[in-house]
């Protein structure tokens, strides 16, 4: 071990070399009276001095492990933080799904409403109408039954969409639409078909494309009852795609066009979230 070594390892070298003078002085006879006091006087500071460094060296060591303790509890912080971050965004997508889901729920709900309406008055006519006499069809006449037969396949091919939808089979639910689109187009549930599409595009986050489809219903089916809710879908899915001016103006001809829906209700709400 070198000497810078044992003195940077020893704290006590100072006092220990002061010692080993004093002796050898002493032992020397080499020392007066008044050297071996100032040598006293001397070693005395570098104790004091010493002991004064200790301390620094403790308050030292006492202030870094606070400041450690600081910097844990400031880290703490930052992580609680953070995930109070993600928490509030992750609450606020589940928010936003819920509320997708709940206004699907309440299309889905409308939408039995007027087709058990149809079913009802259906029923109503049947049930009062005369008894038909005996009849032989021609083959025109067969060709319309035909007709009316493949009427029922549609609307069964409709409702097996719908039911897919309502079961979360998104994917099956939007190819059954849209095959009841090519097949019957310019039906009552047409306009229907279409929207039921964008809201399975909307759920899966396909925003681009249920913007174009809601936007599609709007312009094909100008009379179809599907206007106020394609329009409020519209403006979210413009939000979504970060469009605020485009959404604003979306959601004020909803309140304008359609004063007495729910969907305008809701518009109103968006747009005082919005300022």
């Amino acid at each position: 071990m070198t000497v810078r070594e044992f003195r940077s390892n020893r704290p006590e070298f100072p006092l220990l070399l002061a010692g080993m003078l004093f002796f050898g002085m002493l032992f020397g006879g080499c020392a007066s009276r008044n050297e071996i006091l100032r040598f006293q006087e001397n070693t005395e500071y570098i104790r004091t001095t010493l002991d004064t460094l200790g301390l620094n060296v403790q308050n030292l060591r006492i202030q870094m492990e606070g400041l450690q303790i600081q910097q844990e509890r400031l880290a703490e912080q930052m992580v609680t933080q953070s995930d109070l971050r993600q928490y509030k965004a992750y609450m606020s997508s589940r928010l936003d799904d819920n509320e997708v889901q709940a206004q699907m729920i309440s299309a889905q709900i409308n939408d039995l409403s007027q087709r058990l309406t149809g079913v009802v008055q259906q029923m109503d006519e049947l049930r009062y109408a005369p008894k038909p006499k005996p009849v032989r069809y021609d083959s025109t006449e067969v060709e319309t039954l035909a007709v009316s037969m493949t009427s029922v396949e549609l609307k069964e091919l409709y409702d097996q969409a719908f039911a897919d939808m309502s079961r979360g089979n998104y994917d099956l639910a939007k190819m059954g639409f849209e095959e009841y689109l090519r097949l019957y187009s310019d039906t009552e549930l047409a306009d229907n078909a279409l929207y039921w599409i964008g809201e399975v595009e909307y759920v899966q986050h396909d925003y681009q494309g249920a913007l174009a489809t809601f936007q599609r219903v709007i312009e094909e089916y100008p009379k179809g009852n599907k206007l106020a809710a394609a329009l409020f879908k519209i403006g979210l899915c413009q939000m979504t795609l970060n469009q605020p001016e485009e959404a604003k103006a979306t959601f004020n001809r909803l309140k304008q066009e359609h004063p007495a829906t729910p969907e305008a209700s809701q518009a109103q709400q968006r747009l005082i979230e919005m300022e």
